[in-house]
């Protein structure tokens, strides 16, 4: 077995005691030290892997919300109030309207996104003209370099419209906003007019959401994670500009953000050579940390995750100390023996070492078979414990790769795990139900390059070779759809994510393909592209070609109308005053189509002069007087005492406003009806108020009413071909004066529609 019998009968006592004695304590100590670096390796590996999820996890949702800031800004941007202002207030210098604008932002834009904080408009030679914050009108940054710098003013006034330029977060204090991190967007605002740069608007982020998102983030995934003695070890996240400053982290910076510079390992890396990092290195407070990072390169920043060694490792070395000392008390017992047994117990006790050996080596099932009550049968059970202890470690590790797993097997999208060759290793259930497998054992030698039009098939191994340099890579991807396909996609177009799997040692092993179904999105991009060519067309039809004919019958008839071609019978009379006012109708209509249209791609212009509301509204109740007498309803209308004001409006477009209204009073008002007018000052606006005892708007359908094309149901009974545009038109028309269009109505009583404008 261990010692020949022979030798035995020869050696002196001493001298097996010694042989035992080696035997024993020797093999036990270098199992120990092996099993101990082992667990340590891999304990190490486990929460690198860990940290390297939530790098990954919280990269995600910091990019989402930097992306959310991003549309948000060219969605300002192209507001039209925002836009026609700004370029009011530049070319009149009127600091009350700048004021004004200001607080329109605050308003009604911040209130919709507390991160934002503070919003500018520069001029484009660098002041700002318009804020938020009202004491920031007038600053200047200190010289160009900071507007360079902070917003990238030159290139943003050379940018198209909506064009966004995300700056990297830095540390910033100025009027209006205490010191802190803060996310920079920048974009240009463009004329009304003459299609230019006039301005740049700067949102400036709060940093302090994006502590909150790591934070939520951390806790989140805290909640989940389990060691061994149930205890969290202390996980900090940091968010690094290229600076090597701190922007953000877990738990905020309390009262101010330190100016210390990190320059540890993962910032290097990823600011000086682009690439990842985990694994062990010193942090920038001396500590001894297990860390990963992200490169989010196309924003500047570096994501760092990292949790202290010591802390990470204390269950496992508690239990190795539990380990240690078992092992020398097999050591002790061993020694008596071999002083006691030398002899008789060897075989034994080399059964004992054999089983030890076998744990050492990863058999943590082997153990030892126990025969009486004796000190070596003790040593077993102490062995066999320990193999117990550490199986339930293994077990532990494999119930956290199993959750992995679970994860992967709950998501519905197809999730494969490929070697380095390209081989398929995983496949999750997602991806069994999109290619119609029904277990993982018929994807065996199954070619998924197949299922992938052939033009997309150059492009996927070119994302498998970048996955294996450590990049991560995402495109679409169209399936084939043909009959009789091995594993044909049920989805016509996925989007795909191939991204390296990492050992400890920094280097890819495996690659993980992440497919999500985007066949619906294609479909439905698809149909809105074609649905809007054909409305354009259309209606550019309707505008162009059919106004001109209309216009002429138009013409025409109040031509013959008006008898200059002949006397006309009153039959006839009637008959062509119903063309005329047919014709009317139509043309009306056309021209609400076409501003429509003008309005969604943003032509609307306004030619503003300096005109009497009280002139315009006798005006067009002039013009409608026989209408209302036709059918009976008395018009009442209320000036003020004192002449109002005069407003600086676009003449035709409200006398189109008040048209509209009229004309609705007029049709939906009951017959022998009333109709009140009011006009009043208040608040440095004029206001226009219209009450009828018509028949009024259903409560549930009110808040529709100003949208394209809707009308209430009821209103089909008194028009039944109205076009569903004029209160659209003319909300659109109040709001680009700076002014706001409301309504009350009860159904069956009566509506009252009223609009504000600004006097001046």
């Amino acid at each position: 077995m261990w010692i020949c019998p022979r030798v035995c009968v020869y050696v002196s006592s001493a001298k097996i005691n010694i042989i035992f004695f080696l035997i024993s304590v020797l093999p036990t100590v270098v199992i120990t030290k092996v099993v101990s670096d082992k667990g340590e390796q891999v304990y190490i590996d486990d929460h690198l892997n860990y940290l390297r999820s939530i790098s990954e996890l919280i990269e995600n949702n910091v990019e989402y919300f930097l992306s959310e800031k991003s549309i948000r800004t060219a969605d300002w941007s192209s507001d039209g109030m925002i836009r026609s202002e700004t370029e009011a207030i530049i070319e009149s210098t009127d600091a009350k309207r700048a004021y004004a604008l200001g607080a329109y932002i605050r308003e009604n834009k911040q209130v919709l996104d507390k991160s934002v904080v503070l919003t500018d408009v520069f001029s484009l030679d660098g002041e700002v003209i318009i804020s938020s914050a009202d004491e920031r009108v007038g600053f200047r940054e200190p010289d160009d370099d900071e507007l360079e710098e902070e917003y990238r003013f030159s290139e943003v006034r050379m940018a198209e419209y909506a064009k966004v330029f995300e700056n990297k977060i830095i540390r910033e204090e100025g009027p209006g906003y205490p010191i802190s991190s803060m996310a920079n967007f920048s974009v240009p605002i463009i004329s009304m007019k003459s299609g230019k740069a006039i301005g740049v608007l700067v949102n400036h982020i709060s940093g302090e959401y994006l502590d909150i998102i790591l934070s939520a983030g951390t806790k989140s995934i805290l909640s989940n994670f389990d060691s061994i003695f149930n205890t969290e070890p202390s996980l900090k996240i940091y968010l690094i500009n290229q600076d090597k400053l701190v922007v953000a982290q877990t738990g905020g910076f309390g009262s101010a953000p330190s100016e210390e510079i990190i320059n540890t390992d993962p910032v290097r890396k990823c600011l000086e050579e682009s690439e990842g990092f985990v694994g062990e290195y010193q942090n920038n407070l001396g500590e001894t940390v297990l860390g990963s990072s992200r490169c989010v390169l196309n924003r500047s920043l570096v994501l760092v995750s990292e949790i202290n060694k010591n802390e990470a490792l204390a269950d496992l070395r508690a239990l190795m100390l539990y380990f240690y000392a078992l092992t020398g008390m097999i050591a002790l017992f061993s020694i008596i023996l071999s002083i006691f047994f030398s002899r008789r117990l060897t075989g034994r006790i080399g059964r004992n070492l054999s089983v030890i050996e076998d744990i050492g080596g990863g058999n943590f099932g082997a153990r030892v078979r126990i025969v009486g009550h004796d000190v070596i049968s003790k040593v077993g059970e102490g062995i066999n414990q320990t193999a117990k202890d550490l199986q339930a470690l293994v077990s532990q590790y494999k119930g956290s790769e199993e959750k992995y797993r679970c994860l992967s097997e709950s998501s519905p999208d197809c999730i494969k795990v490929l070697d380095r060759d390209g081989k398929l290793l995983h496949l999750s259930k997602g991806g069994l139900l999109e290619h119609g497998f029904k277990t993982v054992e018929e994807t065996k030698n199954w070619n998924y390059l197949a299922t992938i039009e052939d033009e997309f098939v150059p492009k996927v191994k070119e994302a498998l070779a970048r996955a294996l340099m450590g990049k991560t890579t995402s495109f679409d991807i169209r399936h084939k759809q043909v009959e009789g396909l091995v594993g044909r996609a049920n989805r016509e177009w996925c989007n795909m994510t191939f991204s390296p799997i990492i050992n400890g040692g920094g280097e890819p092993v495996k690659i993980l393909v992440v497919s999500r179904d985007i066949s619906e999105q294609k479909k439905m991009s698809e149909r809105e592209a074609d649905l809007l060519a054909l409305k354009s067309k259309f209606i550019d039809i309707i505008s162009h070609q059919m106004r001109t004919p209309l216009s002429v019958i138009r013409w025409n008839l109040e031509a013959i109308l008006e008898q200059k071609i002949g006397k006309l019978t009153k039959g006839q009379e009637d008959i062509l005053r119903i063309l005329y006012d047919s014709s009317i109708k139509i043309i009306s209509r056309i021209g609400d189509l076409s501003t429509a249209t003008d309005i969604e791609e943003s032509r609307v212009r306004l030619e503003k002069e300096d005109a009497s509301i009280e002139d315009l509204v006798n005006s067009v109740w002039a013009e409608r007087r026989a209408l209302f007498e036709v059918k009976k309803i008395g018009v009442n209308i209320d000036y003020p005492q004192t002449l109002l004001p005069l407003v600086k409006i676009d003449l035709a477009k409200i006398r189109d406003v008040l048209s509209k209204l009229f004309d609705n009073a007029v049709i939906y008002a009951k017959e022998g009806g009333e109709v009140r007018i009011k006009l009043t000052q208040e608040e440095g606006k004029i206001r226009f108020e219209m009450t009828d005892n018509g028949i009024g708007i259903p409560k549930s359908e009110q808040r529709h009413i100003f949208k394209r094309f809707h009308r209430a149901s009821n209103a089909f009974v008194m028009q039944p071909d109205a076009s569903g545009l004029s209160l659209y038109i003319a909300k659109f028309i109040i709001e680009l004066h700076g002014g706001e269009l409301g309504f009350e109505s009860e159904e069956g009583k009566g509506s009252t529609f009223w609009f504000k404008l600004p006097i001046g």
